[in-house]
């Protein structure tokens, strides 16, 4: 018996509903990457960006990996993008991107959504 279903296929099922069937990555689309590049505080966060096309060049030359998740608590679920810069730095640390209440991608920031 299905309980949820999330978007891109995965479960959660009644057999383990702490757990979706499907928590591997996925690869953002192009449309994603877009919607990426509209996120304003993200331009900031990378600063030095001219324009809205060049920003979207540096996206697509960074690791981002997209999940479907599920928050145990206090229940979040849907996108969720992790976006690492090519080199592994403490001062560019692993930026957390996902939908707020009104389906508009941001930047994750030490909250509980």
């Amino acid at each position: 018996m299905v309980l949820f279903q999330m978007s891109k296929g995965t479960y959660l099922s009644a057999d383990n509903p702490n757990q979706m069937a499907n928590n591997r990555p996925f690869a953002p689309t192009d449309k994603e990457i877009k919607e990426l590049t509209a996120v304003t505080e993200l331009q900031d966060y990378w600063g030095g960006v001219d324009s809205v096309e060049e920003f979207e060049d540096m996206l697509k030359s960074v690791y981002i990996a997209k999940f479907d998740f599920m928050n145990d608590c206090p229940g979040y679920y849907g996108d969720l993008f992790l976006i690492q810069p090519g080199h592994l730095a403490s001062e560019i640390p692993v930026v957390r991107v996902c939908r707020g209440k009104e389906g508009k991608l941001e930047i994750l920031h030490e909250r509980l959504i």
